[in-house]
């Protein structure tokens, strides 16, 4: 059915598309640390930056946690556990840390996670569904 087809094209590139929105932010509030003689723009926007980039990176290992969780050998999946904190407590030191380095810390832990949503992504747009279920 047509109807259906068109339901699975928008589903599988929902995930692409929310990923673009998610980057908004991150355009927007960089681009606040160029605008001349703003100094609390550009105070407020690195701070906001940063929170965002925590908040993401607390998501995302939240993701990992997700994918797992009823995963039928719970001791397998220990480390992946273990792992899926790791971007919310870098997250929260990096919080404090002073100036650039924050910023810094958050782009660091962010990166890899670029590539992953890229394959992920690819994955669903073969096989909806088959990126996130198996």
């Amino acid at each position: 059915m047509v109807e259906d087809e068109d339901a699975e094209q928008i589903a599988s590139r929902a995930p692409f598309m929310l990923a673009l929105l998610g980057f908004v932010p991150f355009a927007v509030l960089t681009g606040a640390q160029f605008v001349p003689g703003a100094t609390l723009a550009q105070t407020l926007g690195l701070t906001a930056l940063n929170v965002y980039a925590a908040i993401i990176l607390s998501f995302l290992g939240g993701i990992r946690w997700g994918m797992v969780v009823n995963a039928p050998d719970q001791q397998a999946v220990i480390p992946v556990f273990l792992l899926s904190v790791v971007p919310s407590l870098w997250a929260w030191a990096a919080f404090f840390a002073p100036g650039p380095w924050a910023s810094s810390c958050m782009r660091s832990a962010l990166r890899p996670w670029a590539g992953g949503i890229v394959r992920w992504s690819r994955a669903a747009k073969r096989r909806p569904g088959s990126a996130c279920c198996g």
